[in-house]
């Protein structure tokens, strides 16, 4: 089976954690804040607070920014269900925006739509690690008066114009789960240039605690959103081979867009123009005439794993049953949900990998057409 993605991870990285393991201090130590260091010295800048996922990161940086209960925040609609779960965490009201369907970030126009008296922030997703477009969304939120909030949890490494992606907004954040360009395991982090938001953040994921003297002070319910040492000290060494895995990843990409640019039913996306993508996932479009669900099916019993891209949240029934939306009411998110496909992409792939994977793709596309 050729899976859907492979970490990075290199005898170095196994014998690094050992070390962790023989030391004896596993959680936020030493290893954390050389970790911190070495991610803020990538992306230039100085605040950046690591916690236990990107979830946690995101939850964090709308307290830190004063997010809170009767505050409403843009999010996009097409996203892992986290970047919304976060502002409902944070007390505030998620207000879905559709995608731009050549990028499949929030489109600024239908983002522009949705503000009210109430709206407050917004959480930009660079989905898949496609950078957004900062620029506009920097002078929509400098115009509106809105927190601007980077979800950058696939895109350490993009970039739009001279911006490193999460390094924008009032706080950016990300995530080191398995399938992201590095991993800790589970894990993420809050950068921001704010250094008020970085303190409360720090006290927030350690039980809302302040160091003063010889003991911990607790000044407000905080949790437990600490990165563990072992975490650490394995991103810090995938975090030095960061340009690299984006470099491999990038000449699969490049392969397999040779090959697929012409089969029949495939619809690629545009390449980046404004900046880098760090290509954290592989999405194609298949089109109406192709059933997607099918398509997974077959391709996974030909011996190569797929995925859908992502949520239209506002499908899901926790957005329909507590926030009023019906399917099919953000058309552009939700012509996404149901026709994109995720292929294998990872640094230690194959060219034989890439051509079996087109291979099986086109066997699937011609087994799966609607009414064949």
């Amino acid at each position: 089976m050729i899976r859907l993605t492979v970490p990075d991870i290199h005898p170095s990285d196994v014998e690094a954690v050992q070390g962790v393991l023989t030391s004896g201090f596993l959680v936020q130590g030493r290893k954390v804040r050389d970790f911190e260091a070495a991610l803020g010295r990538y992306l230039g800048v100085e605040g950046v607070v690591a916690v236990g996922s990107g979830t946690a990161a995101l939850h964090l940086a709308l307290l830190a920014a004063g997010i809170g209960a009767g505050d409403e925040v843009l999010v996009s609609d097409y996203t892992f269900p986290a970047t919304a779960n976060a502002v409902i965490h944070a007390g505030a009201v998620p207000v879905l925006v559709d995608i731009e369907p050549d990028s499949l970030n929030m489109d600024p126009e239908a983002a522009r739509e949705c503000l009210t008296a109430r709206t407050k922030a917004m959480v930009l997703v660079h989905a898949f690690g496609r950078p957004a477009n900062l620029a506009a969304f920097r002078d929509l939120a400098d115009a509106s008066g809105l927190v601007l909030v980077e979800d950058a949890a696939c895109a350490l490494g993009s970039e739009f114009g001279s911006d490193k992606c999460g390094t924008v907004g009032k706080a950016g954040c990300f995530s080191f789960h398995p399938r992201k360009n590095i991993t800790t395991g589970e894990g993420g982090a809050i950068v921001s240039g704010d250094p008020a938001v970085c303190e409360v953040a720090r006290s927030l994921r350690s039980h809302g605690a302040r160091s003063s003297g010889a003991r911990l002070y607790f000044e407000a319910a905080g949790f437990n959103y600490r990165m563990t040492e072992i975490g650490a000290v394995l991103g810090l060494g995938q975090l030095l081979r960061l340009e690299d895995i984006v470099e491999r990843k990038g000449r699969w990409v490049a392969e397999y867009r040779t090959r697929l640019e012409d089969m029949d039913g495939v619809v690629l996306l545009p390449a980046v123009e404004r900046g880098r993508e760090c290509h954290q996932s592989l999405i194609v479009i298949l089109d109406d005439a192709v059933d997607r669900n099918a398509v997974i099916g077959r391709m996974r019993d030909l011996g190569v794993e797929t995925t859908i891209g992502t949520y239209a949240l506002h499908r899901e029934p926790l957005f329909q049953t507590d926030y009023g939306y019906r399917t099919g009411q953000l058309p552009q998110s939700d012509r996404a949900f149901r026709h994109t496909l995720t292929l294998p992409l990872y640094p230690s792939m194959t060219l034989d990998e890439v051509e079996t994977v087109c291979r099986a793709l086109a066997d699937a596309i011609v087994f799966c057409r609607r009414g064949a």
